[in-house]
């Protein structure tokens, strides 16, 4: 009988395991930092200027807010600022994940109060850009929306018969 109760017990861990039940599932946050370096490094390589469709793989857009013509500008804004700080001084040869940390508590230089529904999670990513001559380490954000990796997300909220233009996180403004 102490057998048979093992064996059950056995089973059923291996079965709530593989349903995510006792050990989380879906990506590591890591790949989805390695996943955003990788596609930068893309659009870099490719000389070329990036698509709305491409930047949405590194800016979150509710699907329901793309044809916004604001949306898609803070898009490639926000897009902008990305690219510059990973290739300042030069553009780098590689982009590499050198730590990523999930932000709970306030973090300058970006405002992550407010958090949107659609929001996961929010983390720091560390990367180091790599140059012929030199490396550079900088920091950016990370959002988590349905298991895919962002830097940032826009969207247009509704607030009392009004809409406005969201950005998230935000930036401390700097005086």
């Amino acid at each position: 009988m102490k057998g048979v109760l093992v064996f059950v017990a056995v089973v059923a861990v291996l079965f709530f395991a593989g349903c995510g039940g006792i050990f989380p599932t879906g990506p590591k946050p890591e790949d989805l930092a390695k996943a955003l370096a990788d596609k930068i490094m893309e659009l870099v390589k490719s000389g070329g200027v990036p698509t709305y469709e491409e930047l949405r793989e590194l800016i979150y857009v509710p699907d329901e807010d793309a044809s916004n013509p604001d949306v898609e500008d803070l898009a490639f804004e926000a897009t902008d600022f990305v690219v510059f700080t990973l290739c300042t001084p030069s553009t780098p040869t590689s982009i590499s994940v050198a730590g990523v940390s999930k932000i709970e508590t306030k973090l300058i230089p970006w405002i992550i109060d407010g958090k949107p529904t659609f929001v996961e999670n929010v983390y720091s990513v560390t990367y180091v850009c790599t140059r012929s001559a030199s490396s550079t380490v900088v920091n950016l954000p990370m959002i988590i929306v349905q298991d895919k990796g962002y830097y940032f997300a826009t969207w247009i909220q509704e607030t009392g018969g009004a809409t406005e233009l969201k950005y998230y996180p935000t930036f401390v403004p700097f005086l």
